[in-house]
């Protein structure tokens, strides 16, 4: 090289390969913070989703214990005129509760609320942190009118579960006509 062709050169290659590199650089730390908050969106997913099935098979779990379908110890029976325990008296006893109750009780209380199982005698579900809870409030505090059938009456089911993180929590209520 001859020494006037040095002098020229001014560092440009240099100059624009440094902005290449800060550019792409720029682009991957873009692209790695939306990959973990797409990650992290994903794991809340399937957690929710834990929680929900959880509550979902409580809500089962507490029909089968209200219609003796499986190996109950103990047996629930709906009839035209009882009430759990006491018609207006806002209380529960193993998860059969009075009506309005749902207002006043907390379903995380163990006296007031069953366990998933509890009297069903179906196995712990796996997966989530704590097992589902339930408790079943009846709402007919009088025989039914028509156009229910007679023989039927309403009961409100209120299930609770949690995911893998505690802080995850799913509560469903559905309305379950028993037969008797």
């Amino acid at each position: 090289m001859n020494p006037t062709t040095m002098r020229r050169e001014s560092g440009t290659a240099l100059v624009i390969a440094m902005l290449f590199l800060v550019i792409l650089g720029m682009l991957g730390v873009t692209t790695m913070t939306g990959t973990t908050l797409e990650e992290r969106m994903a794991g809340n997913s399937r957690d929710r989703d834990i929680a929900m099935q959880a509550a979902e098979a409580a809500l089962r779990d507490a029909e089968r214990d209200l219609t003796n379908t499986s190996t109950a110890y103990r047996v629930v029976k709906v009839t035209p005129t009882n009430s759990f325990p006491a018609t207006g008296s806002g209380l529960c006893s193993a998860a059969l509760c009075a009506e309005g109750a749902s207002l006043t009780t907390n379903i995380t209380d163990p006296v007031k609320s069953a366990f998933y199982g509890q009297f069903t005698g179906e196995l712990p579900i796996q997966g989530p942190t704590q097992q589902p809870r339930y408790m079943a409030e009846l709402l007919d505090a009088v025989p039914p009118a028509p156009p229910l059938p007679v023989g039927t009456r309403n009961v409100r089911i209120t299930a609770r579960g949690v995911g893998k993180n505690p802080n995850t929590v799913v509560i469903l209520q559905t309305v379950y006509q028993v037969t008797f």
